[in-house]
């Protein structure tokens, strides 16, 4: 059975951000979990969602 679900996965150039895991609709089977690719974001949320990707991503790097 396949639900959507807002799960957090490594995105892989899902709407421009590759290589860090945030929570966005995703499809979730037997199989895992897959982006729906198809999700839309206004303007001012996409913006908001790099910014919490570049976090992410400066936060990890400073880890490392």
């Amino acid at each position: 059975q396949h639900a959507v679900m807002p799960v957090s996965t490594v995105l892989s150039d899902f709407q421009g951000v590759d290589g860090v895991a945030l929570s966005v609709p995703s499809v979730v089977s037997s199989a895992g979990a897959r982006p729906v690719l198809e999700t839309s974001f206004s303007a001012d949320e996409l913006a908001l969602f790099h910014r919490s990707a570049d976090a992410l991503r400066t936060v990890a790097t400073s880890l490392r």
